[in-house]
């Protein structure tokens, strides 16, 4: 299935990319397409820009360049900020974005990047520049304009010599050094290896402390050096477009953009420690809580949440088999290949274990009413979802059944309303960011290292789920979506039919030849043999979850009051179950 999928995938990719484009996306041949909601062009052939302070807060914190103009595109550098570019040609209209092919100056890096998206502008219309050519430059190639310099007359560092003759600024970097990110460098991406096309492992935030373990290694006309964040090692470049990124205090270069405070390195950063904090009181009123039904793995018993526990229906004639006394039942996760009731109790939030009750771990300070909870299949980690845009998502050790004492690199706790494992325990999907989930031997356990972060570009506002043997991934944001199951891989964006925005909900069959959308009281069935829509259907009330039979044969939905069995082709109901 997961080979029938990707080709499948490919394939309809490529049909879309030939459509949208009208042939191979390259220099010299402006591409035309739909671009949905993508605002105004401001810019044209022969034009030069600059790249916009707004990327800054982009999640890469910077406009991504990529060989073709899609989200999906093989990334070939990140632009920061302050970025000269000439427009070469555009605009290529694909995934509701504008794309324009620009040559990077004066590095010579080629690639498409988006415009703008609703209300930013990634790309301002510039003068081009003036200055007389330097050696070696053409007229169309800028001269690059230094920033003032902070440093005083007299504190300017010496360049090593012969440290990368092929890269286009000196270094001042030297093994040993305590380096920092500089401020118009916000963040500097560190990779596996000293190569552009390296995986992405993590970013160095402005003003970090980092320290110089090798280099320099030149390649692709950059000098590179081994660093370590943090006491995790990676590789990152010195200086890109004229600019330096990383500085080292006691060896300044002469033209840096203003860091502050460049002369003091602060002593760098201890791991948390100590004794769990103080319980926050506890209200003891039990939260609201919506139903949930869902499978056990062998499929032998429907269970289903509520305010009072949880209940368990035998699936040869759905009668209730019993019930657990579990409290209210705020979500379902799976860990080890057995089903637990994440419960809410006075003393904090609970993982109770269907069917036989035994408490598997209780949380003291986890938030008492969370949307939504997640837990890794290994049972190392626990992410409980947020009740408001304005909360946080909070991550837990389940072997200590704390925080963890050191925050695993990239989570965004704040911005986190959805989350996903996949079931091998590789990576975590958190909104529309993919991270790779490593472990360390020494360490304080598993990392979330970020790999991409434009898996979506609406981003993730519904279910995000993998069938389980992972090899098929989907999930609803504006529209419906379906992934190869390796976020690595390839996907596409289906349009779906629902227009509602509250309980967007999606389930997959075992073999992915089905899928169930729910948003508010409608109910839409997937053929992803010829991905349509096949029917819509008004169920009772808004949907709370919805899971398939382990067996494909029934999909069982909780909406409003009731739970319902419904026909998994033609989505049709069957029967009530309560």
């Amino acid at each position: 299935m997961r080979r029938r999928l990707r080709v499948g995938m490919r394939i309809g990719l490529a049909l879309l990319v030939g459509l949208a484009l009208g042939g191979e996306a390259r220099p010299g041949v402006a591409q035309e397409g739909v671009c949905d909601s993508a605002p105004e062009t401001r810019l044209a052939i022969g034009q030069w820009a600059v790249v916009a302070d707004v990327v800054s807060t982009t999640p890469a914190g910077g406009l991504r360049l990529r060989e073709t103009p899609r989200t999906t595109g093989v990334e070939v550098d990140l632009l920061p900020a302050g970025t000269l570019v000439r427009v070469v040609d555009g605009p290529a209209c694909n995934d509701g974005f504008r794309w324009y092919y620009l040559s990077v100056q004066p590095l010579g890096l080629e690639g498409w990047s988006a415009e703008a998206i609703p209300g930013s502008y990634y790309l301002n219309v510039t003068v081009g520049p003036t200055a007389t050519p330097a050696p070696g430059q053409t007229a169309a190639q800028p001269v690059v304009q230094p920033t003032a310099s902070i440093l005083t007359p007299g504190i300017v560092g010496t360049p090593v010599d012969g440290a990368c003759p092929e890269a286009a600024l000196p270094s001042y970097l030297r093994v040993g050094a305590a380096a920092r990110a500089a401020s118009q460098a916000h963040p500097v991406r560190l990779r596996e290896a000293p190569q552009i096309a390296s995986i992405f492992t993590g970013v160095i935030y402005q003003d970090k402390v980092i320290d110089v373990i090798a280099g320099p290694t030149c390649a692709e006309g950059l000098a590179w050096f081994q660093v370590s964040v943090d006491g995790r090692p990676g590789w990152t470049i010195e200086a890109a477009g004229g600019r330096y990124l990383l500085i080292d205090p006691a060896n300044p270069p002469p033209q840096v953009e203003a860091m502050g405070g460049l002369s003091e390195i602060p002593p760098s950063p201890t791991p948390a420690s100590g004794p769990l904090p103080a319980a926050t009181p506890r209200p003891l009123t039990p939260p609201g809580v919506a139903r949930r039904a869902v499978y056990t793995p062998d499929g032998s018993r429907l269970a289903v949440g509520a305010g009072e526990g949880v209940r368990l229906y035998e699936t040869a004639n759905y009668t209730l088999q019993g019930s657990l006394a579990s409290g209210p039942v705020l979500d379902f996760v799976t860990i080890g290949g057995g089903l637990y009731a994440v419960a809410w109790a006075p003393e904090g939030i609970a993982l109770v274990s269907v069917p036989d009750g035994a408490i598997r771990t209780v949380l003291v300070n986890a938030p008492y009413d969370p949307a939504w909870a997640v837990a890794a299949p290994d049972g190392a980690w626990l992410i409980l979802g947020p009740t408001s845009d304005g909360a946080t998502a909070t991550l837990w050790d389940l072997n200590t059944a704390r925080t963890p004492a050191i925050p695993p690199f990239w989570w965004p706790g704040w911005g986190v309303v959805r989350a996903s494992f996949s079931p091998d325990n590789r990576y975590v999907i958190l909104n529309d960011t993919v991270s790779l989930r490593r472990c360390e031997m020494a360490g304080p356990g598993c990392l979330f290292d970020l790999v991409r972060n434009d898996f979506l570009p609406a981003g993730i506002f519904g279910d995000i789920t993998w069938t389980g043997d992972g090899a098929t991934l989907g999930g609803f944001s504006d529209r419906f979506w379906l992934w190869d199951g390796d976020p690595l891989g390839v996907g596409l964006t289906l349009r779906s039919t629902l227009t509602r925005q509250e309980a967007r909900r999606v389930a997959l069959n075992a073999d992915a030849t089905r899928a169930a959308i729910a948003s508010g009281n409608l109910l839409e069935i997937w053929d992803l043999s010829t991905y349509t829509a096949l029917r819509v259907n008004t169920l009772p009330g808004p949907v709370s979850s919805l899971a398939y039979r382990p067996d494909g044969t029934q999909l069982a939905a909780a909406a409003g009051g009731a739970v319902s069995l419904y026909d998994p082709v033609t989505g049709l109901p069957l029967r009530q179950v309560e």
